[in-house]
């Protein structure tokens, strides 16, 4: 036999138990549904299909209502007088149209789109001339600076002969103590 053990048995006969009583637990308490369910709101029949295809006319049901005798009233009809229309052949309707003046609405939108433009145009404008300024104050700065460096260098030249003559006045009076 498979199951040989004493163990083996009883794990056997305890998954069978508890299977079979899931089984029913499930049959009584949670297998109960509606076939089909039931649905919310109103229903709505919108048609078949072949009714939908165009050729069918629903034909009006027709009850028939029980004939009742009633007075016969005739009524005399007034004549209707004819009142002349004047031709409308022969008059042609001239339709005028405005072609100078567009209407409000596109005239605003025109006016908005040309301030916007020169809003802009002025815009470009600023930026080129405040770029041309600071152009013009880099130039100026550069040339103040070469100037500068100029003068250290001839501030330093100057320097250099004065040593050179201090020097050489230095070696004259050293010549005139020795002799």
């Amino acid at each position: 036999m498979i199951f040989n053990t004493n163990h083996k048995r009883k794990g056997l006969i305890g998954t069978i138990v508890v299977h079979a009583i899931l089984i029913v637990i499930f049959i009584f308490f949670g297998m109960k549904y509606q076939d089909p369910p039931p649905e919310p709101g109103i229903a709505i029949v919108f048609g078949f299909d072949e009714q939908g295809s165009g050729g069918f006319k629903p034909v009006p049901k027709v009850t028939p209502q029980p004939i009742a005798e009633k007075e016969v009233v005739e009524e005399i009809p007034e004549p209707v007088k004819e009142v002349e229309s004047p031709q409308t052949d022969d008059v042609k309707e001239e339709i005028m149209t405005q072609e100078n003046e567009d209407s409000p609405i596109v005239a605003e939108q025109k006016r908005l789109k040309k301030e916007k433009e020169l809003a802009e145009k002025k815009k470009l404008e600023e930026d080129r001339l405040e770029k041309q300024k600071l152009e013009k104050e880099r130039i100026e700065r550069e040339k103040i600076l070469i100037i500068c460096f100029l003068i250290l260098k001839t501030v330093k030249m100057l320097q250099v002969k004065m040593q050179i003559k201090a020097m050489m006045v230095l070696m004259v009076i050293k010549d005139l103590k020795m002799v």
